[in-house]
């Protein structure tokens, strides 16, 4: 009996041991065999196709919004223009470049962005030509404007990634325009309520009622607000400001230039400010005063001539 207890055990032992080496050598058979095919499928492709280093060519030499940025047009939907910058960027072949889009303007797109290595943002110069540069919220940008098409691009990078950045601007030239009048603000304006103002210019009014005229220039808040004056009842005036480059004279100079072009130079100092110029004193009056890193228009019509006694 114990002899045959003994057998049987050693019987089970070896069926045991047969078992997990044959497990052993199945598995590494396997293993062998999804190797092979694994080296077969890689030696079946062709190496991935290296990406092209970021050079000068990718921006081209006048400033527009490069690749796939010169396909989405502001105001398109905005989830169909986040679809095609994916796309874009799936099958980009160039080495560090990501497509993007600033925030959707009430669902639709507003500004337009390419990302980098700040490493390479040197080529954006060497493409365009120096930019300028200035101060945007508290940090460094150097932007370059085409006026023929109403484009700003502005770069900066935060030491690893550069983003360069473009929007719509008007030049200070084209919002005026040609005439005494300022072409933006043409409609009658004096002795409207701000509810009618708005009601004047829906091209220029948000949802509040409230007018904005294009950016200018230097203008980096997205919009450019008419202020009413009074605030309530009739209006007498309005005013807005042209921004000029933060601590550039010349600049202001700049400003300057377009404004005694358009009515001439200077025709009077207010007596109790000197920085109050008035530019046009007849149909419609121009008053330009400084303000910090600006220069405010105020918009009225001629003070009323004295009746002459009987």
């Amino acid at each position: 009996m114990l002899r045959a207890m003994l057998f049987r055990t050693i019987a089970l032992t070896s069926i045991l041991l047969l078992a997990a080496c044959g497990s052993k050598t199945d598995k590494a058979d396997k293993a062998d065999k999804a190797d092979k095919a694994d080296k077969a499928d890689k030696a079946d492709k062709p190496a991935p196709k290296p990406k092209a280093p970021i050079t000068a060519a990718l921006f081209g030499k006048i400033v527009a919004p490069p690749g796939v940025l010169a396909t989405v047009k502001r105001g398109m939907p905005s989830a169909e223009a986040e679809k095609l910058l994916n796309e874009a960027n799936e099958k980009s072949e160039i080495e560090g470049i990501h497509w993007w889009m600033g925030l959707p303007k009430d669902g639709k797109l507003d500004d337009i962005l390419v990302e980098f290595p700040a490493a390479k943002k040197g080529v954006v110069a060497e493409a365009w030509g120096a930019g300028q540069d200035t101060n945007r919220g508290g940090h460094p940008v150097t932007v370059w404007f085409n006026p023929d098409t109403g484009i700003r691009a502005a770069l900066d990078d935060d030491g690893k990634e550069a983003t360069l950045r473009f929007e719509q601007y008007t030049p200070l030239k084209k919002l005026l325009g040609e005439g005494p009048s300022i072409a933006a603000l043409s409609k009658p304006i004096v002795g409207l309520t701000k509810e009618e103002l708005g009601k004047a210019y829906p091209e220029l009014a948000d949802k509040d009622g409230h007018l904005w005229l294009p950016a200018t220039e230097w203008e980096f808040g997205g919009g450019t607000p008419v202020s009413p004056y009074p605030l309530e009842g009739a209006i007498e005036s309005v005013a807005f400001s042209i921004p000029y480059k933060k601590g550039d004279e010349a600049s202001k100079a700049d400003v300057l230039a377009v404004l005694e072009a358009k009515w001439g130079k200077v025709k009077e100092k207010d007596p109790l400010d000197a920085k109050n110029m008035i530019f046009s004193a007849a149909g419609p009056r121009i008053e330009v005063s400084e303000d910090r890193g600006a220069l405010t228009l105020r918009l009225s019509e001629p003070a009323p001539k004295a009746k002459k006694g009987r």
